[in-house]
């Protein structure tokens, strides 16, 4: 049982199965919510466990019967649930979203009103799937809505053989700028700032630049191909760094090649282009019109963009050759639809294509490029179509036994030379036989720095929270979403996130964003009549696919300390395959770690007791690792951290040795955390006495790259 006080003047209150936490202010607004409670073992059984108020604010009561400690408690804050302030049925708020900071965009593609540029009338829905996109900022860790963005020249469908304009498509947002796409936009104009009114040119599609004063935004571009032609959809995806802006064309018809070819030769139908503008000052211009530098009629190039300073990623899912890995043969077009990216890169102002991503696994259908992002030296692709029955990180991708379960793909840049650098899967791969039967994993995925978030948005697990049972498929393509990260080359998953709300067919995971440490995911058939931030999302089916975007935290690294002393005899540090080994002499046969007092302590035959280690922060933390980390919570939110093995024993937990843990063992071997970089061989890095005179203590400080 552990007490938690509640400071200040928020309110808790708690959901009925005791799993969920909401904190509200004075007025009742939702400003902060713990979901998915999830307490397990030493041998990762999961203990029965809930929340509860009690006098002084929450009680956590846990079950441990025949429990084997320590214990792992794992509460993940949800720090928000997002509406559109004027929800409505079929609006598919949540199919796009976008964060910059403390700056996130959430597209609604099937949102009706007849409002123009920014804050306009919401209430008139005269123009149904027109489409909008809501601006959301957040001061300390509340959100609440900016603007309400529309296009110029907002047009709707209005009979039923037609379609609107598609306002939110795809988005991207930079700083104080906005893009947004409007893929069946109509008009006939060209390049920038032409004529918005001819709608005479059906799905030619547009993009829009919205930049931001203080606190008030306007629309400071409208953007047309150079070559406008109808059902070319420019502005399927739009893409921002800086002052460039990449829009894709995905069934632009032109067969060049490369870069600024012949625009005006329309004889290779949806074989799709990109163009990349630049902004000098407040003015926008088109810098480049980049194809494939294999052309060829239905590859949808441009159907996913990215840009990051100078690389541009455009990816063409429908891509048919059958080459894998890097800059293979592209020409060889066995695997109708397996899918390709290709990337651009700027030198001064000349762009030219730099590298061919394929799949290391490439298969037909697979759709690679269904989503690209792009960091720095990294690229993510994802492929949701993919039917490998591999789960987690460079698995068997041979196994074709899953069917559309989908994976992402990442390529890492050293010098001017790509490679692939991991194969991610979900850690519960399912696949189908029908369309959107598997998980698709991959229709959505995002890079930045050593962190990559990829949806699917068609898993069925009915779990809520963070890492819960992914293996419950009772909540048919509600979605789901998995946080990969990075330490040095080696990719693990961090998280698996779902709805707090989860429930069949709501599409968690059409679209996801990530900045820093803050992760959004967009669900966008979620039912809820919710409206603005933190309403209430057990409302049903109060507006049948209006859609929702889901807020989590991630939290910042946490500054911890090894803390080493009063051993026996003389500690040495080593360096081994990434790992700091301490080796502590004499072995004491018959010694086992326990936890006296929230410390490991070091148990002689005699019973008498040593400390031995213990790692210790201020604040909750996750483990980055597939095993789980050994928590331990006082009342002020210290955490003691430990992760034991004592192998001598039968029936005890098996080893772990790596991550955010401090390993004891029998025979006095203490494991930290990988870090630092190992030359190889056995390398004493630091020594200590741990007996000598006023020598009781040492720390060695680390960062956790946790949640």
């Amino acid at each position: 049982m552990l007490d938690l006080a509640i400071r200040g003047n928020l309110e808790a209150s708690v959901s009925s199965d005791g799993r969920d936490v909401r904190f509200a202010d004075a007025e009742g607004s939702t400003l902060l919510n713990y979901s998915g409670l999830t307490v397990f073992d030493a041998e990762d059984r999961t203990l029965a466990a809930r929340f509860a108020l009690s006098i002084t604010g929450l009680r956590l009561t846990v079950d441990d019967s025949d429990a084997v400690y320590p214990l792992t408690i794992d509460p993940v804050a949800q720090q928000a649930y997002v509406k559109a302030s004027n929800t409505d049925s079929q609006d598919l708020f949540g199919n796009s979203v976008v964060l910059s900071g403390d700056t996130m965009v959430i597209g609604a593609v099937g949102e009706s009103s007849d409002a123009d540029v920014v804050d306009g009338d919401q209430a008139d829905n005269s123009a149904p799937s027109a489409g909008a996109a809501y601006v959301f900022v957040r001061n300390g860790a509340i959100w609440s809505q900016q603007a309400y963005l529309k296009a110029f020249n907002s047009d709707g469908a209005p009979i039923p053989s037609t379609s609107g304009d598609l306002f939110g498509f795809s988005m991207s947002i930079s700083g104080d700028t906005i893009v947004v796409g409007a893929p069946r936009e109509d008009s006939s104009a060209s390049g920038v700032g032409g004529d918005p009114s001819d709608n005479s040119l059906q799905d030619a599609g547009a993009a829009y630049v919205f930049v931001r004063n203080g606190t008030t935004w306007s629309q400071q571009a409208y953007l047309k191909a150079s070559n406008p032609d109808s059902v070319t959809y420019f502005g399927s995806s739009v893409s921002i760094s800086g002052d460039t802006i990449v829009v894709g064309s995905p069934d632009e018809d032109s067969n060049a090649t490369g870069v600024n070819g012949d625009q005006g030769n329309q004889s290779a139908f949806s074989a799709g282009a990109a163009y990349v503008f630049v902004r000098s000052g407040t003015t926008w211009s088109q810098q480049a019109y980049l194809k494939a530098s294999n052309t060829d009629a239905f590859d949808t190039f441009g159907e996913a963009v990215a840009v990051d300073g100078d690389t541009v990623v455009v990816a063409a899912s429908f891509e048919d050759s059958g080459a894998t890995g890097v800059d293979g043969d592209q020409r060889d077009d066995s695997a109708p639809s397996a899918g390709a990216a290709y990337v651009f890169v700027r030198n001064g102002t000349t762009w030219s294509q730099q590298a061919y991503l394929k799949a290391s696994n490439t298969e037909a259908g697979d759709r690679l490029g269904s989503a690209v992002s792009v960091s720095g030296e990294t690229v993510v692709v994802g492929a949701w179509l993919e039917a490998s029955g591999a789960t987690g990180v460079d698995g068997d991708s041979s196994d074709n036994s899953e069917p559309q379960s989908g994976a992402a793909y990442v390529f890492e840049r050293s010098g001017a030379t790509w490679s692939q650098q991991a194969y991610l899967k979900a850690s519960n791969t399912e696949g189908g036989l029908g369309f959107f039967q598997g998980d698709n994993f991959g229709a959505d995925a995002v890079v930045t720095g050593d962190t990559i978030v990829v949806g699917a948005m068609s898993e069925d697990s009915n779990a809520t929270g963070i890492d819960g049972n992914g293996l419950d498929n009772n909540a048919e393509s509600a979605g789901a979403a998995y946080v990969f990260r990075r330490a040095g080359t080696v990719w693990s998953q961090l998280a698996y996130l779902k709805a707090s709300n989860t429930q069949a067919s709501d599409r968690f995971g059409t679209a996801v964003a990530i900045d820093g440490d803050t992760v959004i995911v967009g669900a966008a058939a979620e039912d809820s009549g919710a409206t603005g931030v933190g309403g209430d999302q057990g409302n049903g089916i109060g507006a049948a696919q209006s859609g929702a975007a889901y807020v989590f935290e991630l939290g910042d690294p946490a500054e911890c300390f090894l803390v080493v002393g009063d051993l026996p005899g003389t500690t040495n540090f080593y360096e081994v395959n990434h790992l700091f080994t301490t080796q502590v002499g004499p072995v004491i046969e018959g010694s086992y770690p326990v936890l006296l007092d929230d410390v490991p302590e070091f148990v002689l035959p005699t019973g008498v007791s040593t400390r031995v280690a213990a790692v210790g922060s201020q604040g909750p933390m996750r483990t980055t690792l597939a095993k789980p980390p050994r928590w331990l919570l006082d009342g002020q939110f210290a955490v003691q951290v430990m992760m034991w093995n004592p192998v001598a024993f039968p029936g005890l937990p098996e080893q772990c040795t790596a991550g955010l843990f401090v390993v004891v063992q029998p025979d006095g071997t203490v494991h930290t955390e990988p870090y630092g970089t190992s030359v190889g061989g056995l390398e004493i890095w630091h020594e200590i006495d741990t007996n000598a005179a006023g020598q009781k203590v040492i720390r060695f400080p680390f960062s956790i790259p946790g949640m």
